[in-house]
Parts: C-alpha cells; sequence; structure tokens
C-alpha cells in the first residue's frame, strides 16, 4: 500500500510540473504579442507625431552631432539613399516644401537630430601652380604658414620675432583666414590639418569680438573652404558663430560693434565706422542662401538700406556713423580707412544678388561721381591721380592717399567687367593703380607706407612726399587687390610685373628664417625695423591676389565668384533665388 501511494503521488507530481510548464509557456508568448503591439503602437504615435524641423529660426549649432559628409558627387548619392531609407522607417514622405536636409530624423545613442547645409557645395578642384612665379609664391605661403604651426597653432596670429602666438579673438584666425588659399593652392594636406583643427577644436566663446573684423575674416572663411570643399563642418560652424552674431546685428538700425560670443545678446555700443556697418552683408547673404534662411539676410539688408538713405555729401559718406545709422558730417570723407570697404560691398552685393538689387548699383555710381569732383586729384609735376579725403563735408582738402584707398582702382575696374558700369571708370582705376604701384616702387625699400603725402603745387619737384603719418608696411593687400583686378580687366602684362616686383620686396624686407614680419620704417632699407606680428591678412588676400594675378587658367571666373573684403570667395547667385524656393 505504501508503495503504491508513492507511485500514484510520483505521477502526480509530473503533471503538476508539466501544467506549471506550459503555464510559463503561454505566459511568454502572451508576453512576447504585448511587447509587439506596444512597438507597433509606438510606431504610429511617431509617425502621428513627426514634424519637420522650424525652419523660421537658426537652430543652435552642437559640435557632437556634426554629420561626417563632404558635398562630392559620390556622397551625395549617399545622402541622398540615406535620406530615402530614413524616411521608409517611418512611412511618411518628406513634405515637398521643406528641403529633405531639414528633415528631423529619429535620435539614436550617437546622433541627435541635426540640420545640415541645403545648399550642398560639390568640391571645386584646383590644379595648383602651373608656372614658376605662382610656385614661388606657394613657397612663401608655406614659409608663413610652417612658423605659424610651430609657434602659433591654434592662435589668432604668429609673433614671428618672439617665436609665440597671439589671441585676438581666440579661434585660431590664422587657420580660418587660410583655408581657402590653401585650397586655391592645392595644399590638400595643409588643408586638412586646418580642417581637422576646426572640426575638434574650434569653439567661438570669447567675450568681446569686433564685429566687423570675425565676420570678413572667419565667417567669410569658414563659408568660403566649404563652398570649395563641400565639408558640412565649415558651414556648421558658420552658422554657430552666424547664431552667436546675430543679437548683435540686430541691435537697432545699425548693428552693435563689439559681440560678446560668450553670452550671445544684443549689445548697443554707441557710433562706429561706415566701414564697419557695410561689410558684413555679403557674408550674412551667403550663409542665408547656404541654410536657405532669410533671418540671415533680412537685417544685414536693411542695414545697407539704411546707410544709402541717410543723408550724404554730394554721394560721399563720412567715416562715422551714429547709432540711428546717421553720418557725423564732421567725419572724415574720402575713400580710406572707415569708408573703403562700404563702396566696395555696394557694387559687390549688386554682383552676389543676380544684378536686381539697382539702388546698390545707384548708390555705387552717385559716389563715383562725387569722389571725381571732390576726392580725385593729380600730382605735380607727374600728373599722378590720388583720392584725398576732406575735413567734413564741408571741410578742407587732405593732399594724401592712403594705402587701405588702394582697394577703390580694383573695386572700379571690377564694376566695368562685371556690372557694366561706365567705360570711363576703367581709365580712372588704371590711373589709380599706377599711382599705387608708385607708392611701392618710390619708397627705398620698395614697400609703400600707410600714407603718403601728394604734392599739387605746380611748384613741386617730385610728386610725394614724405608724410608725417605712419611709415610702417603691414604686408596690407590693396595695391596687389587692384593689380589683380586690372590684369584682368585689361590682360596687360604690366600688371603682373607690377605685382612680381612687390612680392619680391616683400621677400626681401618682411621675410624672416621663419615667418614674416610688418616693418617699421619704409623709408630706411638698411634698417627697417620689424613689429613682431605677421597679419592673416597677408595669408588670406596679398598671397591669394599675387597667386591668382599669375592663374593662367582662370580658375575662379569673376561672374561666378565674388570676393569678400578678407579676398574670401563667395558664389554669385541667380537674381531668382529666393523665389525658386518660396521665400
Amino acid at each position: 500500500m505504501v508503495l503504491k501511494l508513492f507511485s500514484v503521488s510520483g505521477t502526480i507530481k509530473k503533471r503538476l510540473l508539466c501544467i506549471v510548464l506550459l503555464v510559463a509557456l503561454v505566459v511568454v508568448l502572451f508576453s512576447l504579442l504585448l511587447d509587439n503591439s506596444q512597438n507597433k503602437k509606438k510606431d504610429r504615435k511617431l509617425i502621428e507625431n513627426f514634424k519637420p524641423l522650424d525652419t523660421n529660426s537658426p537652430a543652435p549649432f552642437d559640435p557632437e552631432i556634426i554629420p561626417n559628409f563632404v558635398g562630392n558627387k559620390n556622397n551625395k548619392d549617399a545622402e541622398k539613399s540615406t535620406l530615402h531609407v530614413e524616411s521608409e522607417k517611418h512611412n511618411v514622405e518628406p513634405e515637398r516644401n521643406i528641403p529633405p536636409r531639414f528633415l528631423k530624423k529619429p535620435t539614436t545613442e550617437k546622433s541627435k537630430s541635426s540640420r545640415v547645409p541645403v545648399n550642398v557645395a560639390e568640391t571645386i578642384e584646383f590644379k595648383g601652380p602651373s608656372n614658376k612665379e605662382q610656385q614661388e609664391i606657394v613657397n612663401a605661403f608655406l614659409h608663413a604658414w610652417r612658423a605659424y604651426e610651430k609657434y602659433a597653432w591654434g592662435k589668432d596670429e604668429l609673433h614671428p620675432l618672439s617665436k609665440s602666438g597671439g589671441t585676438w579673438f581666440n579661434c585660431g584666425l590664422t587657420i580660418l583666414d587660410s583655408l581657402d588659399t590653401m585650397w586655391i593652392m592645392n595644399l590638400k594636406d595643409e588643408f586638412a590639418k586646418g580642417r581637422k583643427w576646426v572640426a575638434e577644436s574650434l569653439r567661438f566663446n570669447h567675450p568681446h569680438v569686433q564685429l566687423f573684423e570675425i565676420v570678413i575674416r572667419a565667417l567669410g572663411g569658414l563659408l568660403s573652404a566649404y563652398h570649395f570643399s563641400g565639408d558640412a563642418i565649415f558651414a556648421e560652424k558658420a552658422r554657430d558663430l552666424g547664431n552667436k552674431l546675430m543679437p548683435c546685428v540686430k541691435a537697432g538700425l545699425i548693428p552693435c560693434r563689439f559681440a560678446d560670443l560668450s553670452n550671445p545678446k544684443s549689445n548697443r555700443i554707441g557710433d562706429h565706422s561706415t566701414a564697419e556697418v557695410g561689410t558684413i552683408q555679403l557674408e550674412f547673404r551667403d550663409l542665408a542662401r547656404v541654410f536657405e534662411d532669410k533671418s540671415y539676410e533680412d537685417p544685414v539688408n536693411n542695414i545697407m538700406r539704411r546707410l544709402g538713405s541717410a543723408d550724404k555729401f554730394d554721394g560721399l559718406a563720412s567715416a562715422n556713423v551714429n547709432s540711428q545709422g546717421e553720418y557725423q558730417r564732421s567725419a572724415t570723407v574720402g575713400a580710406g580707412a572707415s569708408i573703403d570697404s562700404y563702396y566696395e560691398y555696394l557694387v559687390k552685393m549688386w554682383l552676389q544678388g543676380g544684378k536686381t538689387e539697382n539702388d546698390l548699383k545707384k548708390d555705387y555710381i552717385t559716389f563715383v561721381g562725387g569722389m571725381k569732383r571732390h576726392l580725385l586729384k593729380y600730382t605735380k609735376p607727374g600728373n599722378l591721380a590720388f583720392v584725398g579725403s576732406l575735413n567734413g563735408f564741408h571741410g578742407s582738402f587732405r593732399s594724401e592717399m592712403e594705402h587701405l584707398a588702394c582697394f577703390l582702382p580694383g573695386t572700379m575696374a571690377l564694376g566695368v567687367m562685371k556690372a557694366n558700369m561706365p567705360k570711363d571708370h576703367l581709365d580712372i582705376a588704371a590711373q589709380l593703380t599706377e599711382t599705387c604701384y608708385q607708392m611701392y616702387v618710390k619708397q627705398p625699400t620698395g614697400l609703400s607706407p600707410e600714407v603718403v603725402y601728394m604734392n599739387t603745387d605746380p611748384g613741386s619737384s617730385r610728386d610725394f612726399g614724405q608724410s608725417a603719418g605712419p611709415a610702417y608696411n603691414i604686408q596690407r593687400p590693396e595695391a596687389i587687390e587692384s593689380i589683380y583686378y586690372m590684369y584682368k580687366a585689361t590682360k596687360d602684362k604690366k600688371y603682373r610685373d607690377m605685382g612680381w616686383k612687390i612680392f619680391k620686396a616683400f621677400e626681401k624686407y618682411t621675410k624672416l628664417s621663419e615667418g614674416y614680419d610688418s616693418i617699421d620704417n619704409v623709408y630706411d632699407s638698411t634698417n627697417p625695423g620689424h613689429r613682431n606680428k605677421m597679419e592673416t591678412f597677408y595669408l588670406a588676400e596679398t598671397l591669394k591676389y599675387l597667386y591668382l594675378l599669375f592663374d593662367d587658367n582662370d580658375e575662379l571666373p569673376l561672374d561666378k565668384w565674388v570676393f569678400n573684403t578678407e579676398a574670401h570667395p563667395l558664389p554669385v547667385y541667380k537674381p531668382d533665388f529666393w523665389d525658386s524656393i518660396g521665400k
């Protein structure tokens, strides 16, 4: 009996075990079915809540979410394929009125939602030096670059005598200013190192930056590097900077002069120069087109309209403008410091926008007329043309020419070539370019000072007097810039000869064993002195214009590119750009 009961008990235990296992299996299957049902509900909710990103205001920049994307043809196809797959995952077709690159993508552990440029730049290839002159200029650039790499990497400027770096805006200005020069010279290894620093180390967080300077150098340099290389990292960094500067740009009728990048906000600081107010437009307009976001463009266009509508002296602006956009009538009237690039941007904005903004062209032509009547004079005995200045709207004439004013003949030549300006502008441009060249070769060092006094008295025995002003030379680009444009306009070989002679003077008096330096006194060829500073624009502008002066292949056609005032090429857009995208 005992054995029988034990046997029955064992059978019951086996049956109970089977029942438990069966129940457990049912529970597992039910759990899986329930989880699948919940996932489907989540997918439906994701589809219902899916919205494109807001394109009306710039998105903040997050350096951790930059896509590893270079906009060449192969990668563009890959990008389109990725977009198609992402759309299929959520069963959502991109809205036709929203650019595909602005659509939100699902967040993953490694990547958050991000926007990349709408107008993806294709890689623009340059062949590199094609003659001995270009090769020597490339060698000069590399001599400057190697010293910067060695002693000042990541700093804004090189101090070549002390072999150290200097900080101005703490954003590696020499790198940003040199990127497009390296690309044009086909220095891909050096460009790649600069690109790596931009991607890994560039941060815009300095509490006190000058709006004009950081826009023309950093924003312009990043945008140009983007248009040449197609690498989205440059556009994203440009947008980061642009976003941080916008409160300053939109501060009032004119922008504030200084911005705090560590705490972006409106920063009203009184009056400042006309050139600073009127020389930020090309860069922000290009940024707006790269991201198809007019909030970058409208404020700078309004600033230019205000400058155009303010009272002038026979079409001539003064050097200072107040917070209401009114010119200070007692300030200098001329084409040099604090005024120069405002006139330059009148022409270049008109070209950049497709030759439709006729108020810009009208203001420029009016300026040239006033300049001819009040500022254009001739020396004695050589009859050299120069552009002087007035001490206010109705003040006395100053018989001197600033080196900065040597930009003007280049702008006038460009206007004739590409903006259908009156033909006599080219004649004046040729005369002024000759004067700027003579400002170099008449000096013992072959280098021009900042200002040259012009003799206009009939009894004068020489055209130039030694200026009481600054005698230094900081390797400025304006004379070379105009020589470049005059060569493009005429193909006259004499302009190449002019440029080469000036380059050789730079090589003789500003080149050190490592890097280049500004000199103190152009009138002393024995002991010109040094200033312990290699300006970023020597690499960005002076050497770039020299290199392009000897370009036999027209690699940067002026009907497709316009140079900002720091010589960063930006594309010319079609006149219907905004209409074509419905904005």
